[in-house]
């Protein structure tokens, strides 16, 4: 069990969630997919938890986030190393944080990819 104590972080209101919702609706260069993952409401909350409170700042950061995602597609983003050689790097889930997140350990001593290649 890891001993990391989370910091109690103020949650958004239901109407600042609801206001960059309609923000993003706003934009209209957005496909269903994209909306899709843009609406959800914990991320919004994320979002504008790490604005202080600002809707206006969260909705540009969501749909910046969106657009990078459109252009960079990083659910298909392919690490070459770990393609050739699956001990390439050594990520390990360890647990989960107290939020119920993965908590990631890497040890680079037991990676056998040793240069800059990588991605």
């Amino acid at each position: 069990r890891l001993a990391l104590q989370p910091k109690a972080m103020p949650q958004p209101a239901a109407a600042a969630i609801k206001e960059v919702k309609e923000l993003l609706l706003a934009h209209q260069q957005f496909s269903r997919e994209d909306l899709v993952w843009a609406k959800d409401d914990q991320r919004i909350a994320r979002y504008i938890t790490s604005e202080d409170g600002s809707t206006s700042k969260a909705a540009k950061r969501l749909i910046a986030t969106v657009e990078w995602r459109k252009e960079v597609k990083p659910a298909s983003v392919r690490c070459l190393e770990c393609e050739r050689d699956h001990r390439a790097h050594d990520l390990r889930c360890i647990g989960l944080d107290l939020h119920g997140r993965p908590v990631i350990y890497n040890c680079f001593a037991c990676s056998d990819a040793r240069g800059p290649q990588g991605l």
